[in-house]
């Protein structure tokens, strides 16, 4: 494939990326420069050998990556109306308190849900004594107003701000006892580790305090900020109950890229849903150093070395028994003492039958022939116990010799010994492929 220049790359996308077997999209893993096309094909011709394949456009640009914060395991939604400033909510927050001073609890109520609506809305950093407030004064009201399932849930909200903060004594304790049973609640219930990207790192404000990466707050909504050199953006964040090993990804546009050209298994499923409606199955991701990682829409799975297994491909045949020198020397003796033991068994059977014919008609022969059938009997049992006793030790060595191997090339010899015993005596043999 000849060299092609970068500048073509997204009239590529709709086009030759559709027709090869596997696409080629250029990546970015520390926010440099896109590789260039000696790169790509150098990288593509070494880690697809033959197979067909076809440059598309930037993966920024395939994945439309313009949003500031993109969240993986955890849902998050922003503000479609006006920017709120803070003096807003606090306004509408100092009227609320004067209502309920004057036991104004509807007023009151309708003001604080007010204040917490436009809260995606704000652009500046909120106060967390505010936003407590918000929400412990709305459990109040609404527990005056007999919805207790509501008062409940904005006490969560409160402990969710500020788990450490006991009951205000400034108001009337009618409602302590259902504020501690959700304080107890929300604190049982955290959600997600979540895991921050390095262009997040330091800018993320969670209820107005500082988000670390592997932080796990408590799980239900909260207020999130995104503090930029143009301003604060806030979100609502919905986190759930989680155990202890679950995670949550909060990731910029860069940090995302990177986390793509890594082949990081948490993000198969968004790098699937994104391009799903390309059509494309198979895509190597390559950065500016050539290092490549292989994505199959099949299995929805990143992959370093080869192309992730399909459902239901072929596997490496179980282990089977193998026969070793001295295992085909106790198939033979186990052989040589299932014959002994047949001779003699039937010698036995034979005597015993013909000696209790004579019994049934004492005309059929004499004392001295009765007598020499009882000898050929016990002799007989004697050789075929005999029998048995050689094919046993033949059927230990047999089994003490083979061993468990992977599965053989066509054309092998494999072999398994079996014994069944039954009430005519006991048969051996020997099963395989050869």
């Amino acid at each position: 494939m000849r060299a092609i220049p970068l500048l073509l790359l997204p009239i590529l996308l709709a086009g030759q990326a559709v027709a090869a077997p596997v696409t080629v999209l250029p990546g970015r893993s520390d926010g440099g420069s896109l590789p260039d096309a000696a790169t790509l094909q150098s990288t593509a011709a070494e880690v697809l050998g033959e197979e067909e394949y076809s440059i598309a456009a930037p993966l920024p640009v395939v994945l439309d990556l313009v949003d500031p914060i993109y969240a993986l395991g955890v849902a998050i939604s922003g503000c479609d109306e006006r920017a709120v400033t803070g003096a807003e909510v606090s306004e509408a927050l100092t009227r609320a308190r004067q209502a309920v001073d004057e036991l104004d609890y509807t007023t009151a109520r309708l003001l604080l849900a007010g204040a917490a609506g436009v809260l995606p809305c704000l652009s500046e950093p909120v106060d967390a004594g505010d936003l407590y407030d918000i929400w412990f004064l709305a459990g109040l009201m609404a527990f005056y107003e007999q919805d207790t399932p509501a008062a409940e849930q904005a006490f969560k909200r409160a402990a969710g701000v500020d788990a450490s903060r006991p009951w205000n004594p400034a108001y009337a304790p009618d409602a302590k006892g259902l504020f501690l049973e959700a304080l107890q609640k929300a604190i049982a219930e955290t959600g997600p580790a979540l895991q921050l990207g390095d262009d997040l790192a330091g800018r993320l404000r969670l209820d107005g305090a500082s988000l670390q990466s592997g932080a796990r707050p408590i799980a239900g909504t909260h207020l999130l900020q995104l503090v930029g050199d143009d301003g604060v953006t806030s979100y609502e964040i919905d986190l759930p109950h989680a155990g202890p090993g679950a995670s949550g990804w909060l990731l910029g546009p860069r940090s995302l890229e990177t986390g793509l050209l890594e082949g990081r298994a948490e993000l198969a499923g968004f790098f699937a849903e994104r391009i799903e409606p390309l059509g494309w199955e198979r895509v190597l991701l390559v950065d500016e150093r050539g290092s490549a990682v292989r994505y199959d829409a099949r299995v929805q799975r990143f992959a370093r070395e080869a192309w992730p297994p399909l459902p239901g491909a072929s596997v490496a045949a179980a282990p089977r028994p193998r026969l070793t020198g001295a295992g085909l020397a106790g198939v033979v003796t186990m052989g040589g003492g299932a014959l002994l033991g047949g001779i003699g068994f039937g010698i036995h059977g034979t005597a015993w039958q013909r000696g209790q014919a004579m019994l049934a008609d004492p005309g059929i022969g004499s004392a001295e022939e009765y007598q020499g059938l009882q000898q050929e009997n016990r002799a007989g049992l004697v050789v075929g116990l005999a029998g048995v006793a050689v094919a046993a030790t033949g059927l230990a060595v047999t089994l003490g010799s083979t061993r468990r191997v992977e599965a053989e090339p066509k054309g092998t010899a494999t072999a398994a010994p079996w014994a069944v015993a039954g009430p005519g005596g006991i048969a051996f043999g020997l099963g395989g492929t050869w």
